[in-house]
């Protein structure tokens, strides 16, 4: 449960976070998938070959999740195919990455996962009770 938290959390603070750098949550699903692209294809140093199967990936997952929010789905339910579409995802990324690539995208979102957790008052130790906010 907590990790389908933090994974919803990180998402969605993942789109704050890009809201703040370019109206993001007004942009279209395909925008959107390119920006994430234009982020990755940086941060990973992708090579022209692979940065349309990356714009690709991104693309069919920023329109699942695109229904998914229309579909009145429950919070807890949305965090839950956050969670599985994340890791089919991150399986598609695999593919096509080389190791290096992928250990520094799997590194960057356990980053963000810990910087989530950190704001979220935890300071990294979920499940304690003790920093939590009620």
């Amino acid at each position: 449960m907590k990790k389908i938290f933090i994974t919803a959390a990180l998402m969605i603070i993942n789109l704050s976070v890009f809201a703040q750098r370019g109206n993001y949550l007004n942009m279209t699903v395909e925008e959107r998938a390119q920006f994430q692209t234009n982020r990755m294809a940086k941060s990973l140093e992708l090579d022209s070959t692979i940065v349309d199967q990356v714009y690709g990936i991104n693309l069919k997952y920023a329109m699942q999740m695109d229904e998914e929010r229309k579909s009145g789905t429950s919070r807890y339910e949305l965090m839950t195919k956050m969670e599985k579409m994340n890791n089919s995802r991150n399986k598609d990324f695999k593919k096509i990455f080389t190791k290096e690539q992928y250990r520094k995208h799997m590194r960057q979102q356990q980053e963000m996962r810990n910087r989530m957790q950190e704001r979220m008052g935890s300071g990294g130790q979920m499940g304690t009770g003790s920093n939590r906010r009620q």
